[in-house]
């Protein structure tokens, strides 16, 4: 196991914003002091991926999770995850600070 250093985390829970597109993402962005340009959000449903995009943030679009990748192609993320372990790997190839 390697260490990856990390900025922060944040779980967001839909009842403490208000929309259910990008407001979750940008709270949790905002909670941790960051910038758009800097943050990934990794989702294994479409509508993840949405909310992701419309925050601006870079998305991460999972392939172990009940959506197949047809399904995700069409919300368009910016990269895949075949596997958890390919997180990490994927999101230091997008060059997230923090990742």
């Amino acid at each position: 196991m390697r260490h990856v250093p990390c900025r922060g985390l944040a779980i967001v829970a839909i009842a403490l914003v208000s929309s259910l597109a990008a407001a979750p993402v940008l709270h949790a962005v905002e909670r941790l002091g960051a910038r758009t340009e800097d943050a990934a959000f990794v989702g294994d449903s479409p509508h993840d991926i949405v909310a992701g995009n419309a925050a601006g943030v870079a998305t991460v679009a999972t392939l172990w999770g009940p959506f197949g990748r047809a399904e995700l192609a069409l919300a368009r993320p910016r990269a895949w995850a075949a596997s958890p372990e390919d997180v990490l790997p994927v999101l230091e190839g997008l060059g997230t600070p923090g990742a």
